[in-house]
């Protein structure tokens, strides 16, 4: 009786083995076939859960954020690399999706060096509105691979891509 036992555990483990390598190569296929599919983004236009975006000057750079409830009114304040306040633009109040553009000029109208920056939603008082979720749109322009997946590079931005909210067009 032992020795059926002991079989049948060595079965148990034969088939935990077996298991964990039929598992290690579904990850390996998965993770191949989405750096495979992770290029055709490139060129394309995407919406992406994040507050940072590339001002390469020329044109208008569209800000979003989501809110989970209407407010009397928000305020986007676009911040340069060091936390200075560039320019604060008059947003919407309304639940949900919301959207402005910045024209790439400060407060006195000048307009600013090309370079990385990032936005807060903040309350017509100027505090920070911690329901709202900011969301920026731009360009693939390359792909990345390291140890914690695909990242994108929307206007040379690093986005994961879990945070790639929608694909807008090609």
């Amino acid at each position: 009786a032992q020795l059926a036992q002991f079989s049948g555990l060595e079965q148990m483990q034969n088939m935990n083995d077996n298991m964990q390598q039929s598992m290690n190569a579904n990850f390996v296929l998965t993770s191949s076939i989405n750096n495979a599919l992770a290029a055709s983004f490139v060129g394309k236009n995407v919406k992406s859960n994040s507050d940072q975006f590339n001002w390469q000057g020329g044109s208008n750079v569209r800000l979003g954020y989501n809110l989970a409830s209407s407010l009397s009114g928000a305020k986007i304040v676009v911040l340069d690399e060091n936390e200075h306040e560039i320019r604060t633009i008059r947003g919407t109040g309304n639940q949900g999706e919301n959207t402005v553009l910045w024209n790439g000029k400060d407060d006195s109208g000048e307009i600013v060096d090309e370079g990385i920056y990032h936005f807060e939603i903040r309350n017509n008082d100027g505090t920070s509105i911690s329901s709202a979720t900011p969301f920026t749109f731009g360009k693939v322009t390359g792909i990345r691979y390291d140890q914690n997946g695909t990242v994108f590079l929307v206007d040379g931005i690093p986005v994961k891509l879990a945070d790639i909210l929608e694909v807008l067009n090609g």
